[in-house]
C-alpha cells in the first residue's frame, strides 16, 4: 500500500476528498472515520467492473496518507451529468432519457463479489430506528416475496455520479453495489429523484425550479427504461417501500425522513395484502 504527499485537492464529497497527484491520475483519500474494508471493498469492486467493460473510471492502486486509505483512480476531465442539467434546463427529459440507456448497460451479470440486494436492504430496515418492530416485519416479509435475479446494481444511481467526459460517460461510487434486481436500483434512482433533499443554500426559487427538473428526468427516466426492458411500472413500484425504508439509515433531513415514512404507510395496506396471499 503506497504512501504519497498530497497537496493539490480538487473536490471532495460525504466520504473522501479527492487530489490530483499528476500523470493523469487522482487518489480517493477516505476520512478517517470510513473503515478500511470499506476502502478495499470499492476498491475490488471498481478493478473487476473495469475488467470487465463497465463504464467506470480505471482503478490503479491503494495507498495510505497520515492513517487514511486512499484509491488511485485515472482522472477524468469531464462534469457531472447534474451540472448539464442546471446549465441546460430545457434539455431534461433528454437527459432522462439518456440515464435510463445507461443504467439498462449496468444492469448485467459480472464475476464481482457483491451482496445480493435483498440482504442488503434487511440489513438497512432492521437498523433503522426510525420504523417500529411492526411495519419492519412487514417489510422484510414483503421483501422475500418480490423477485430475485442477480445482475449488477449500482445502489445511488443519480446525476451526481454520472461523469459526462469529452468523448465518454463514466459512472462513479460503487461502494454501494450489489447484486440483484434491476427493478430495485431502478426504483432507488426513482425515490433520490423524487424525495431526496435539495441543499439547504439554494435560494427558494431555485429551488422550485430543480425540483421541477428533476420531476421531469424522473419521468422520462422511467417511461425510457420501461420501453427498454420488458419490467413494467408495477415491477418497479413493487420494490419502493423496502428501497425507502432502507434509506432511513442514512443521513437524512427530518422533512426526507417524514416523506420516506408516508409512502411506507401508504404501501401498507398493499403489502399486507401481497404478503397474507403468499401465507
Amino acid at each position: 500500500m503506497q504512501t504519497m504527499l498530497l497537496d493539490n485537492k480538487i473536490g471532495q464529497g460525504k466520504t473522501a476528498e479527492i487530489f490530483d497527484i499528476g500523470d493523469n491520475r487522482v487518489v480517493k483519500l477516505f476520512y478517517k472515520t470510513i473503515p478500511l474494508q470499506w476502502a478495499e471493498h470499492e476498491w475490488q469492486i471498481n478493478r473487476t467492473l473495469c475488467q470487465e467493460g463497465f463504464p467506470v473510471a480505471k482503478v490503479y492502486d491503494l495507498m495510505e496518507h497520515e492513517g487514511r486509505k486512499g484509491i488511485i483512480y485515472e482522472r477524468i476531465v469531464g462534469e457531472p451529468l447534474l451540472q448539464r442539467v442546471v446549465r441546460n434546463p430545457w434539455k431534461v427529459r433528454r437527459i432522462g432519457r439518456m440515464m435510463a440507456e445507461l443504467h439498462l448497460q449496468i444492469h448485467r451479470k459480472t464475476d464481482c463479489d457483491l451482496p445480493l440486494i435483498k440482504d442488503d436492504l434487511s440489513q438497512r430496515i432492521l437498523h433503522t430506528d426510525l420504523l417500529d418492530d411492526d411495519i419492519k416485519g412487514l417489510l422484510l416479509d414483503f421483501l422475500r416475496e418480490l423477485p430475485s435475479e442477480s445482475v449488477l446494481c449500482h445502489g445511488d444511481f443519480h446525476p451526481d455520479n454520472i461523469i459526462l467526459s469529452k468523448d465518454k460517460v463514466f459512472i462513479i461510487d460503487w461502494m454501494t453495489a450489489t447484486k440483484g434486481s434491476s427493478c430495485a436500483d431502478v426504483a432507488r434512482t426513482a425515490l433520490l429523484l423524487n424525495l431526496a433533499e435539495l441543499p439547504a443554500d439554494i435560494p427558494a426559487i431555485l429551488k422550485v425550479l430543480m425540483k421541477f427538473m428533476r420531476s421531469q428526468i424522473r419521468h422520462a427516466y422511467m417511461k425510457r427504461y420501461i420501453q427498454l426492458t420488458d419490467c413494467s411500472i408495477t415491477d418497479i413500484q413493487q420494490w419502493e417501500a423496502p428501497v425507502a425504508a432502507a434509506r432511513l439509515v442514512e443521513r437524512l433531513s427530518i422533512s426526507e425522513r417524514q416523506a420516506i415514512i408516508r409512502l411506507i404507510e401508504r404501501k401498507r395496506s398493499y403489502m399486507e395484502k401481497i404478503t397474507a396471499s403468499k401465507s
